[in-house]
């Protein structure tokens, strides 16, 4: 991204930026796909990469349930998440996350003083830990998690609280997202959505 793949020029009106945050601000994906392969396998699951693609964009809480209906078998949320989490920091921890030309897009946006957040299906202190780490969480005005409202993408819970703390109309929000999921939430809180690619995490 840079500050001339957007059309400023286009609105004429006042508006906010919705950013999902894994496979879009960050390169996370291939490191996440990884840790929920070995967070299964700790419980006695053995899940593929290719498997993934379904639960692209969805919230642990939400697929772990899918999975014991799917494979027949109880999950321990609290475990998985720990297990999860622990091998993302050991993983992520010494590298630069951010994609590149993603802070000259922010800047961009910013130095125009349009208000930006983050709605993103992953939890809180992942979230943060991320955007701190690849130095992006100055710019955004708001970060809404999954822990932070009761349904999660594909309903539009995250990003209509993502538009209500940056006191903007979510008619005026445009979502930059890289999951189906994540723009039909989207689409279904009544923003426009811009949908991007990313290099896929199967192996």
């Amino acid at each position: 991204m840079n500050k001339n793949t957007f059309p400023f020029s286009c609105f004429n009106m006042s508006f906010g930026v919705i950013f999902d945050m894994d496979g879009v601000l960050v390169n996370t994906c291939p490191v996440i796909w990884d840790s929920f392969v070995f967070a299964a396998r700790e419980q006695g699951l053995d899940v593929s990469h290719e498997s993934m693609k379904d639960y692209l964009g969805v919230s642990i809480r939400d697929f772990l349930p899918a999975w014991e209906k799917k494979y027949g078998m109880k999950l321990n949320f609290e475990r998985f998440v720990k297990n999860n989490w622990q091998y993302q920091r050991e993983q992520l921890k010494q590298n630069n996350l951010a994609f590149e030309g993603v802070q000259n897009f922010l800047s961009a946006l910013k130095a125009k003083g349009i208000p930006m957040a983050v709605g993103t299906s992953s939890h809180e202190e992942r979230a943060r830990f991320y955007l701190e780490s690849a130095k992006l969480a100055p710019y955004f005005n708001a970060i809404i998690t999954s822990n932070m409202v009761s349904r999660h993408k594909p309903f539009p819970d995250i990003f209509l609280r993502a538009a209500s703390q940056l006191g903007i109309p979510p008619v005026q929000c445009i979502v930059i997202e890289d999951a189906p999921i994540g723009i039909t939430a989207a689409h279904r809180a009544g923003m426009k959505a811009i949908g991007i690619t990313t290099p896929p995490a199967t192996k």
